[in-house]
Parts: structure tokens; sequence; C-alpha cells
């Protein structure tokens, strides 16, 4: 920021001095008056004198005899008693320049912001009209200059430009780090600024939406419905499909005798329309499942795009505890007959009257799943791009300190690193349950699924020599139920697969793996006071955490500590690759 301050200042105090009389013609410069002297630090801009200064020499007299003027240069004093033309080429050249300029400082501010991703958007809208601008009317460009000098000074340029670029022109703005392609995206130039608006346009007609609850949400409808498509009854998820849905993971599962352990990696929201009566949204989801296929076991990787519609009046409920998919009606959470309507309370959700119900379910790509063979050393890709930071993060910031004066960023990366620490333990101990008071339901979900796998294959991911480099703060969002912190981490450790006996089986033991991610904690709104550092012990009771079970209560006193009631929770971690923000 105080870099691109700085580099529009020293622009426009250069453009000044090139450009003192913008009209061209002729410059002039009297025998009789050296020239000024430069400080040493900008003497890379002496060739600006002759132009910057302006002194007509004295009138020659007349003379009947017409005889032509006789000139010598003078080493003191320049050209000694002759008007010089300048034909405005000198002029010229500093508006190249001064072009120049301002090309790489506004190139590298979208860049290091993670705003710009389209070279040629950025040349067409932003770059030539600024170059079309100064050779058409300068002064008016030099006052552009200014006022944004001024803003970048005051610290209110990134709200302020970005927020007015956003408006004017759209899709210049794309998801930092993401090059997919239009089949990917469902439409080209899909942008970071467009995810923004569709979540805005959620909260304009549900002031109640929360991402990390509809994630769970949907985690757990994607996860259900995938494992129920090869028999086509959908028993626990039919009552939030609806009937091209049923009919279009029917058909994908009939090829398939069984679906189990889906793990869903990503859930990113992608549009947004209210329209009269419903809001629908449509979001992207990345997984991996298991299927059986006659007497073969087969892995898949699928990207896919659902579409979501729920009438308009109807809000988000608070959160509570969700294991498993009952009925938004009467809580019921039996089967259901495939007509959709709950045997309890007779109710249906096939227009979504109630809650959310998918509509289409399309599949983007699938591929065969490969053994998982990551672990190793070096540095993943990725690991060195910027960390993606939402354009309002300071502003953000400030308001989360407004909430919480006593809130201190060093004891919650204490907090966070002790967090990333324990589960790097559970997961080489291959001990499931030592995740579960850190973790909400889905990300807990995903972790105990690998663990379990680890064990039926006999293998032992054994992570040692664990270093946490530094966290990078990405976003800060506020909802009606949940306060939020996404945060980079970038970390390095020893990654080896070994069998039971010991024997490496991938990686190397003598070398690091560097890598980040973008981890999610979450927090309840207006929390309850924590007995106990979550570290420490259970937060409600104080009790120790040996007896947090698998839904996320305590034992002790017979709370669920996992939903981020007392304490901050893990509830995503998104690799470099696939992370966007999502507000």
């Amino acid at each position: 920021m105080k870099r691109l301050a700085a580099t529009v200042v020293l622009v426009f105090l250069l453009a000044i001095s090139a450009g003192a009389r913008l009209g061209g013609g002729q410059s002039y410069q009297s025998a009789s008056t050296p020239a000024p002297a430069s400080p040493p630090s900008s003497s890379r801009h002496d060739s600006s004198k002759s132009s910057s200064s302006y002194e007509p020499s004295e009138p020659e007299p007349s003379s009947s005899s017409s005889q032509p003027s006789q000139e010598s240069p003078d080493a003191d004093s320049g050209y000694s008693g002759r008007s010089v033309p300048d034909d405005g080429r000198t002029f010229l050249g500093w508006r190249l320049l001064v072009s120049i300029l301002i090309f790489f400082a506004f190139r590298s501010y979208f860049k290091s912001n993670n705003i710009l991703e389209n070279f040629g958007l950025f040349a067409t809208r932003i770059y030539l009209p600024l170059v079309a601008l100064l050779l058409i009317s300068p002064w008016l460009f030099f006052g552009l200059l200014a006022i944004l000098s001024y803003q970048a000074y005051s610290g209110n340029l990134p709200t302020a430009l970005v927020d007015l670029l956003k408006k004017v022109f759209g899709s210049l703005y794309t998801s930092p780090h993401k090059e997919q392609s239009n089949l990917e995206l469902g439409s080209a130039g899909e942008t970071a600024s467009e995810a923004r608006s569709c979540y805005q346009q959620v909260l304009e007609v549900d002031s109640n939406f929360s991402f990390p609850l509809f994630r769970e949400f949907a985690v757990l409808l994607y996860s259900q419905a995938i494992s129920e498509m090869p028999q086509g009854d959908f028993p626990q998820s039919r009552r939030f499909l609806s009937a091209q849905a049923v009919n279009q993971l029917t058909t994908r599962g009939h090829s398939l005798d069984t679906v189990r352990d889906v793990v869903v990696g990503s859930v990113v929201l992608k549009s947004a329309n209210v329209g009269q009566q419903a809001l629908t949204v449509s979001l992207e989801l990345e997984s991996n499942y298991l299927a059986q296929v006659g007497a073969e076991s087969k892995g898949f990787l699928a990207k896919e795009h659902w579409t979501l519609e729920r009438r308009l009046d109807r809000l988000t409920q608070p959160p509570k505890p969700v294991s498993s998919l009952t009925c938004p009606g009467c809580g019921y959470g039996g089967d259901v007959p495939t007509s959709g309507v709950c045997p309890q309370c007779g109710i249906t959700n096939q227009q979504g009257e109630f809650d959310w119900l998918v509509k289409k379910a399309t599949v983007v790509h699938t591929e065969e799943l490969h053994p998982h063979q990551a672990e190793g050393s070096g540095v993943e890709t990725g690991t060195e791009s910027p960390t993606v930071v939402h354009h309002s993060l300071g502003r953000r910031r400030e308001q989360f300190l407004t909430r919480h004066p006593d809130f201190q960023w060093p004891e919650f990366w204490k907090k966070a690193s002790g967090i990333f620490t324990k589960l790097q333990q559970a997961w080489s101990q291959r001990d499931a349950a030592a995740c579960r008071p850190y973790e909400t339901d889905t990300i807990f979900r995903m972790h105990r699924y690998w663990i379990e796998d680890y064990r039926r294959q006999g293998k032992i991911n054994q992570l040692s020599r664990i270093n946490i480099e530094r966290w990078e703060l990405s976003d800060l969002v506020l909802d009606a139920y949940y306060e939020t912190i996404v945060a980079r981490v970038f970390a390095s450790m020893v990654d080896v697969t070994t069998d039971e006996g010991g024997t490496v089986l991938y990686g190397d033991p003598s070398r690091t793996r560097s890598f980040s991610e973008y981890w999610t904690f979450i927090r309840r709104v207006g929390h309850k006071t924590a007995k106990t550092d979550i570290l420490q012990g259970c937060p409600s009771c104080g009790g120790p955490l040996d007896r947090i079970n698998h839904t996320g209560e305590c034992e002790y006193c017979h709370t669920v500590v996992t939903m981020g009631d007392f304490d901050w929770v893990l509830s995503n971690i998104e690799q470099d690759e696939v992370y966007q923000l999502s507000s």
C-alpha cells in the first residue's frame, strides 16, 4: 500500500516537472541564467531542466544591415543569446516515461492484492484508457493521480478503488490462482468479485445465512446422496432431492454396486439468483469416493455442479448438532418413501418449501482415483503463490477488534498452532478420536475416513519434525451465527508412509516437505465463557478431553463442544490450488 502511494506521488511530481508548459511550442532559457542544480537523488531526471524553465531572452535590437547573428557555445551557461525551439518531442518522451511508470505501479498493485489475473483486460480497461487520458488532457490526468495518491496515503485506496473498479470493470477481477477451463467454470471469466456478490445476494434475502453452516449441510447431503445412488431409492437424502436430481444420480449409479467412503474436498459457492419466489444457488463440489464394481473396488475423483433452491421466505435456522438428514418439518430421522413425503408429519420438501432442495446434480469431470502418494519432500506446488486476501480485510480486521477489544492475535496464532500440531500427531498415531475436540463434523468425518483407510491398508503416515513457519490472515467473516477466521499456514515436516513393520513405502526420511494450506476456524457469535482452553480440556466443564465422543459431545458434561459455542474450532482445510474466498 505504502509502496503504491510512494510510486503514485513520484509519478505525479515527475509528470509536473516534465509538463510545466503543457501547450508545447517553444521553451526559452536566458544566456545569463544558469540552469538550476539538481540534487543527486534526482540526477536521472536531469533532462527535465530545459523543459521546466521558462525565461524569455532579451529581445535583440534590429539591425539595418541584417547581418546574421553569431553564436558560440558557452561551457558555463549553455547556449548563448538564442531561443531554442522545442517541437514537443521532449514532452512526448516524458509522457511515455510516465505511462511506463503507471503501468508497472498499478500492475504491481493489482497483482500484490490478488486482483489481477487477466492481462488483456488490464491493458484494455485500465492501462490504455489512462494513457489516452494522459495524451488528451494531461492536467486532468495529473489531477487523477493526485486523488489516488491522497487515497493511498490515507489508507482508503483498497476499498474505494476496488469497489469502484469492481462495479465498472466487472470481469477484470478474477479468482486468484485459478486457471480453469470454461467447462469447469460453466461460463468464461467467472470472477472472485462475482463469488462475493453471490454471497451478498444470498444475505439480502436470508440475513441468517452462514456459509460454515451451509457447507456442513451441503457436505452431509452430498455424501449421503452419492452413497445411496447405486440403489436409487435414496431413503435418507430423498427429502432434499428433486425428481430431476434423483434421475441424474440414479443414472450415474447404474454401473456401480455400492459406494462408500465419500470425502468432499471443497465446496465453492459459484452463483446465486433471487427469483420471484425462490432463491437458487450453484455449488461446485470436489470429492473422492470408493465404488464396488463387481469384484473390483475402484476409487474416483469427481468435480460436480449442484444447483439448490429454496423458498424466499425461508431463513437459515440456528446451528444444532446434525449427524443425519432429518425432516425439516418435524425432525424425523428415519427413512422416507420415494415420494419424499415424511411418514411422521406428512410434509414434503419437493418445492423447497422448508429447506434446500437439489434441482440438478451435474457431473463436470470424473476420473479414476490412484493411490495417494503425496508424501515426500520438496516444496508443494502453489506454496510460493501470494496469499489470497480479501480486498476489505483491513476494514474487517478493525471491526473484529472493535467487537473484541481484548482479543490478542499472538494468542490466537498460538492456539491455531497448537491445534495444527495436535492434529498432525493424531494423524501419525492413526487416532481419529484425538482429532474430535478440535474439529466440526465435516472436517472430522474426512480425517476419520483417511485414518481408517490407512488402518485398512496396514499403513502409517508418519509426520515428524513438524515446524510451523508462520500464519498469514486471509479473511474475517461475520454472519448471524458465526465469526470466521481464515488463515494460511506455512509449515514443513518429514512426511513418510511406512507399513506396520516400519518399512518406508513413500517419502524420504532425511528430507522435509514444505507446504501451505488455508485453515478456517469458527466460533459462535456471543460465545460462552470457556472454563479452560480447548487445548487443555473441555471448554464447557474443564474435564479432560479423553471423553469427547464421535458426535463432539463431552461425556462428562453432555455438551457438544465442537460447534464453536465456547472456543475456536477448525471447520475446513483447503489446499492452495482450490482455495477461494467465500464472502
